[in-house]
């Protein structure tokens, strides 16, 4: 029985779990930030799984209820993220053998942490082969997801 996989999860798991402890704190900001804005609960909630992006929402939100056009708050918005386009030119290369489906899960549930935790050491460190590594990576962001 082959164990590798076992084994490079539970690695990237215990690699992963320091990034989850930031993911609470940083909830309540965006509740504080949801409620003095003066948005509806419902589009804050809403939010998340169409803005995966802690920074962006934050952004967003705080200028719309600073009183900013949308135009402006969005404009701004996307300035936050555009950090994300490094991330991908620097992703690039070890996407490329990747399945279809998980260049669209990884480029969706692609945050800070989870790069930080693809760059921190060399793929043939940390579980042996690319495609272990990019999973346990994009697992990991999905569970902070759900946080």
């Amino acid at each position: 029985m082959n164990t590798a996989p076992t084994r490079a999860a539970l690695r990237g798991s215990l690699d992963a779990l320091p990034l989850f402890i930031p993911a609470l704190p940083f909830a309540f900001v965006f509740g504080v930030v949801v409620a003095e804005a003066g948005i509806p609960e419902w589009l804050g909630w809403s939010s998340s799984p169409i803005i995966f992006g802690g920074a962006i929402q934050v952004t967003l939100f705080t200028l719309i209820g600073e009183g900013a056009s949308v135009a402006a708050a969005v404009s701004a918005a996307l300035i936050v993220g555009a950090r994300h386009m490094l991330y991908s030119v620097t992703l690039a290369p070890r996407f490329q053998n990747q399945p279809g489906w998980f260049r669209w899960v990884g480029a969706y549930v692609l945050i800070d942490q989870v790069f930080v935790l693809s760059q921190i050491k060399p793929i043939d460190e940390r579980i042996g082969n690319t495609n272990g590594l990019l999973r346990v990576d994009i697992l990991a962001a999905c569970v902070d997801w759900t946080c």
